[in-house]
């Protein structure tokens, strides 16, 4: 059997809101992404468009605090992203906050939960 990844489209919204049989299912797969159940294909292509489009949302689950500093000697400290947060994808929900007065070093890398795979 082979299996090819896709990037989602709108037309997807209906075949997953399909699956989700109950409020159980629902949360099981999303958490608190949707805030009521029955999720309906709008609901998921709107959340679609105002979160899932990449650099955007991983700005909005990065903080960083007052007066926190970063330099890289080898690469340009502006793709701190980039080239240091690794493996972090909005499915998951993940958060990186680094408080105030934090300086870090070059080279540090912040590595998120979906760099714990098992692939075969």
């Amino acid at each position: 059997m082979s299996l090819t990844l896709r990037l989602y489209q709108p037309s997807d919204a209906a075949m997953i809101a399909s699956w989700l049989k109950n409020e159980y299912l629902m949360r099981q797969w999303c958490t608190d992404r949707y805030e009521r159940y029955p999720v309906t294909p709008e609901d998921m292509n709107t959340y679609h468009a105002r979160h899932i489009d990449g650099q955007y949302s991983r700005a909005l689950t990065i903080e960083v605090g007052d007066f926190t500093i970063y330099n890289d000697f080898v690469n340009d400290p502006r793709d701190f992203e980039k080239n240091n947060v690794l493996y972090h994808y909005p499915i998951n929900n993940d958060r990186l906050i680094i408080g105030k007065f934090c300086s870090i070093a070059c080279g540090a890398k912040f590595i998120f939960n979906c760099a714990n795979r098992l692939y075969l």
